[in-house]
C-alpha cells in the first residue's frame, strides 16, 4: 500500500505547481491583454474542471484503500452463509419460537411467583434455622416414637387378651342352660322358707323328743293296756256306729279291765309329759330366733350386693354350694317329717293325738301370725328391690346412651383422624407433585432453550458475567432446597403433632372404655346378683344375653377399629425425610447444569431481536414460469417457490399479476432463458418500467448443455401500495422466473 501511495502523492505535487502556475498567469493582466476573454474565460473553466476531477480522483483514490480485495471479498462470502442456510436457520428459528413460551404465559407464570419483598417479609414470620434445630432436639426423635407406638401396641394388645380372656372366663349358653335346668329342679327361695316355716326346727323336735315317753315306757304302758285285737275290734266299732248299749257293754267291759282312777292317773302321767305354756314360749322365742336370722339373712344379701364377685363363673359356684345347702336342708326335713310320722305311728291314744293336733294348731296359728308379720316386711323387701332394680334400669339406659354416645364419638374420631390423614397425605402429594411438575416444566423449558441456543453458544467463551450468573442460580437453587426441606419438615411435624394428639385420643376412649367396663361390670354383678336372688330367670336369661351381646359388639368394634399398627403400616409406606432429601440431591445437580431465568429473558430478547432483523430482511417471494405458454402477451406464474410474507405477496395460480399490498422500497429480479434475441418488459399496474433484451452491452456465449445463459434484470423499485406486477415476453417458448423482495 506504500508503494502504490508514492506515485500519488508526486503526481499531485506536479499538479500542484501546474495550477500555480496556470494561476499566476491568469492572474498578470499585462500578459493577457492581447488575448480575447473568451479564451481567457475558457482556459480559466478549463483549469477550474482540472482542479475539480483532481480532487475527485483523490477522493477516489484515498477511497480506494479502504476498499477490500475481491480474493478478500471471496473467501470472506464463502465463510458467510448462503441462502439455503439461512432459509434453513430462519424455518428452525420459526419452530424453535413455535415451541417457546409467549411472552403472556412468561408474564402469568412471573405474577404467579412470590417476589422478593413478599418473601422476605413471609420470611420474617417464620421460624429460623437455629430455633428450628433446638425445636428439633427438644422433641422426639423417630426412635423413641417407634418405641412408643410399640408400648402402646403392646398395651392395646394385653387389653385385646384381658377382653378375650374375660369374654372366655363368662359362662357358656351350655353351662347356662345346664345350671337353669338344675336351678328348675330346685326349690325357690319363697317356697323353701314357707316349708322351712311350717316345718319345727331341730331344737323344738328335740326338745319334744325328750319330753315324749321312751320305748320302753311305752313298751309298758302298752302290756298293761288291752290287746290289738280288742282295740281293733273297738275302732271296728265305733267306726260302724255302734248303739248306746253296746258302748255301755262296751265302757262296762273296759270297766273291767282298767279303772278309771288308773286311767286318769295315766292320763296325768302323760300330760306332765307333754308339752306345756313354756314349750310355747320356747317355740315362739325359735321363731322370733328365725325371724332374726333371716333378717341376717337379708342383710348379708344387701351387702352381698354391693360386694358381689365379678366374675360370673364363681357366682355359679356360688348358687351351685348354696344349692346344694338347700338339698341338703331339705334331706333333714324330710328325716323331719320321718320322725313325726314314726312318733305319730307310736302314738295310739286318742287324747295324745287330740293334744298333739291342739298343740300343732296353735303353733300353726302363731306360724301363720308371724308368717303374716314376714309376708309384710318381704312386700317391703320387694318393694324395696323393685326400686333398685327401677334405678339399675335407669343406669342400663344411660349407660346404653353413653355407649351409643361412645360409640359416636370412636366413629367421629376414627373419621376424623382419617379425613386428616388423608389430607395430610394429600397436601404432601399435591405439594410433591407441584413441585416436581414446576421443577420439570422449568427443567423441560431451559432444556429445550439450551437445545436452540447450543448453536449460537458453540462459538462463545465462557465469561465473567455467566459465571455469577450460575452461582446466582446455584443460590436461587439452593434457596428454594431449603424452602423445600423447610416446608417437608413442617409437614413432617404436623405429622408428628397429628400423631401424638391420635394417640392421646386414642388413651383418652381406651381410658373412656376401661371407665365404662368397670361401670358396665359393676352393674352387671348388681343385676345379677339381684336377678339371683328375686328376678325371675327368664328375664335374668334376657339380660345375660344382651350384655354378652353388647360385649361382643364392642369387641367388635374395638377390633374394627385402626390400631397403631395400621397407622404405623400407612406412615411406613409414606416417603421419608432421607428419600425426599435425595430426589432434592439429584434435582439439585441437575438445577446446578441449567441457566437461570434472567439469563434466559437476556437470550429470549437477544434472539427476538435477531429474529425481529432476519424477518424484516426476508420478506422475499420467487415464482417460475415452466410450461412456456403466454396469456395476451403476459407470462403466467405457475409455480411458487418460497414465499415468507404471504401476507403480502399475493399470488393465484396460473395468474399474470402478482399483488403486493403494503408500499415501499422493493429488489426485483426477473429473467428469461431462450436461444434467440427476446425482449422482455416489466409492468407495474399496466404500465411498462423495465424493458430488457438478451443483446445489450452482452457477448453471450453457446453451452452444450443449452440455454444457460439468459435474458436476467435486478432493480430496486419503489413500489405503491397495492402494486400489480407483470411480465410480458416476446419471442420463442422459454423458461423464466420472477423474485421480489422487500427492504
Amino acid at each position: 500500500m506504500n508503494n502504490r501511495d508514492m506515485p500519488l502523492s508526486r503526481s499531485s505535487e506536479h499538479e500542484i505547481l501546474g495550477t500555480v502556475i496556470i494561476e499566476d498567469l491568469l492572474n498578470s493582466l499585462p500578459e493577457w491583454r492581447s488575448v480575447q476573454d473568451i479564451v481567457r474565460l475558457s482556459i480559466k473553466a478549463l483549469t477550474d474542471l482540472a482542479k475539480f476531477q483532481n480532487s475527485s480522483i483523490k477522493e477516489l483514490e484515498y477511497s480506494q484503500s479502504d476498499f477490500a480485495m475481491k480474493n478478500d471479498v471471496a473467501s470472506a462470502l464463502a465463510m458467510k452463509a448462503n441462502l439455503a442456510d439461512l432459509s434453513r436457520t430462519i424455518s428452525e428459528t420459526r419452530s424453535s419460537l413455535d415451541n417457546k413460551v409467549n411472552y403472556e404465559e412468561i408474564r402469568s407464570f412471573l405474577d404467579d411467583r412470590v417476589t422478593r419483598n413478599d418473601l422476605l417479609h413471609l420470611l420474617q414470620g417464620k421460624v429460623s434455622v437455629e430455633e428450628f434445630r433446638t425445636a428439633i432436639e427438644f422433641k422426639v426423635d423417630v426412635k423413641e416414637m417407634q418405641n412408643e407406638f410399640r408400648s402402646l401396641r403392646n398395651s392395646f394388645e394385653e387389653l385385646k387378651m384381658q377382653v378375650s380372656t374375660s369374654l372366655q372366663q363368662c359362662i357358656t349358653t351350655r353351662e347356662f342352660s345346664a345350671l337353669q335346668r338344675i336351678v328348675e329342679g330346685k326349690a325357690e327361695i319363697t317356697e323353701m322358707n314357707a316349708a322351712l316355716n311350717e316345718k319345727a326346727t331341730k331344737t323344738s323336735v328335740a326338745n319334744a323328743m325328750h319330753k315324749k315317753a321312751n320305748k320302753t315306757d311305752i313298751e309298758e304302758i302298752l302290756a298293761e293296756k288291752a290287746n290289738l285285737s280288742l282295740v281293733n275290734g273297738l275302732s271296728s266299732a265305733i267306726e260302724s256306729k255302734v248303739g248306746i248299749a253296746s258302748f255301755n257293754m262296751l265302757a262296762s267291759e273296759i270297766d273291767k279291765k282298767t279303772d278309771t282312777v288308773y286311767i286318769e292317773r295315766l292320763l296325768n302321767v302323760e300330760l306332765g309329759k307333754k308339752s306345756d305354756q313354756t314349750d310355747l314360749e320356747s317355740l315362739y322365742s325359735a321363731v322370733n330366733s328365725l325371724k332374726k336370722e333371716f333378717e341376717i339373712k337379708l342383710q348379708q344379701q344387701s351387702i352381698l350386693l354391693g360386694n358381689y364377685i365379678n366374675d360370673l363363673k364363681s357366682e355359679t359356684e356360688m348358687q351351685k354350694v348354696t344349692m346344694t345347702n338347700a338339698l341338703e336342708k331339705k334331706a333333714e326335713f324330710r328325716d323331719v317329717e320321718k320322725l313325726s310320722q314314726m312318733v305319730l305311728k307310736k302314738s295310739d291314744n286318742e287324747e295324745l293325738n287330740y293334744l298333739i293336733l291342739s298343740t300343732k294348731n296353735d303353733i300353726s296359728n302363731l306360724v301363720e301370725g308371724h308368717q303374716s308379720v314376714i309376708k309384710q316386711d318381704m312386700k317391703k323387701l320387694e318393694n324395696a328391690v323393685l326400686e333398685q332394680l327401677g334405678f339399675l334400669d335407669n343406669k342400663m339406659r344411660s349407660f346404653e346412651g353413653d355407649q351409643g354416645s361412645i360409640k359416636d364419638l370412636l366413629k367421629t374420631t376414627n373419621e376424623r383422624h382419617k379425613f386428616e390423614l388423608e389430607d395430610l397425605v394429600k397436601s404432601i402429594n399435591k405439594a410433591k407433585t407441584e413441585d416436581t411438575r414446576a421443577l420439570r416444566y422449568d427443567i423441560d423449558k431451559i432444556q429445550r432453550e439450551l437445545d436452540d441456543n447450543k448453536r449460537a453458544k458453540y462459538e462463545e467463551s465462557k465469561s465473567r458475567q455467566s459465571i455469577q450468573e450460575l452461582k446466582g442460580i446455584k443460590e436461587e437453587l439452593d434457596f428454594k432446597y431449603s424452602q423445600l426441606e423447610n416446608k417437608i419438615k413442617d409437614m413432617s411435624i404436623s405429622t408428628k403433632e397429628i400423631l401424638m394428639r391420635n394417640e392421646r385420643e386414642v388413651e383418652n376412649i381406651t381410658g373412656n372404655i376401661k371407665a365404662r367396663t368397670e361401670d358396665l361390670q359393676y352393674v352387671q354383678n348388681c343385676i345379677e346378683d339381684f336377678k339371683s336372688n328375686s328376678i325371675k330367670k327368664h328375664d335374668w336369661e334376657i339380660q345375660a344375653l344382651k350384655l354378652q351381646e353388647e360385649i361382643e359388639k364392642l369387641g367388635k368394634e374395638i377390633l374394627l377399629k385402626a390400631s397403631i399398627k395400621d397407622i404405623c403400616t400407612l406412615l411406613d409406606i409414606k416417603a421419608n425425610i432421607d428419600d425426599v432429601n435425595h430426589a432434592l440431591e439429584g434435582l439439585h445437580t441437575e438445577l446446578d447444569t441449567k441457566i437461570s431465568v434472567d439469563e434466559l429473558a437476556d437470550k429470549l430478547k437477544e434472539q427476538s431481536c435477531i429474529n425481529d432483523a432476519l424477518c424484516s430482511e426476508n420478506c422475499v417471494a420467487r415464482w417460475l414460469w415452466k410450461s412456456g405458454d403466454l396469456k395476451t402477451g403476459c407470462i403466467p406464474w405457475e409455480i411458487q417457490t418460497i414465499n415468507t410474507c404471504p401476507e403480502n405477496f399475493i399470488w393465484e395460480k396460473d395468474k399474470t399479476t402478482i399483488l403486493s399490498l403494503s408500499p415501499g422500497l422493493y429488489f426485483v429480479m426477473f429473467g428469461v432463458f431462450s436461444r434467440r434475441k427476446a425482449v422482455v418488459q416489466l409492468l407495474v399496474n399496466g404500465e411498462v418500467i423495465i424493458s430488457e433484451g438478451n443483446i445489450g452491452g452482452k457477448i453471450l456465449g453457446k453451452h452444450s448443455s443449452g440455454n444457460v445463459v439468459g435474458c436476467t434484470c435486478a432493480e430496486f423499485l419503489s413500489l405503491p401500495a397495492r402494486a400489480r406486477i407483470s411480465v410480458t415476453y416476446n419471442g420463442e417458448k422459454c423458461e423464466g422466473f420472477l423474485g421480489l423482495k422487500k427492504l
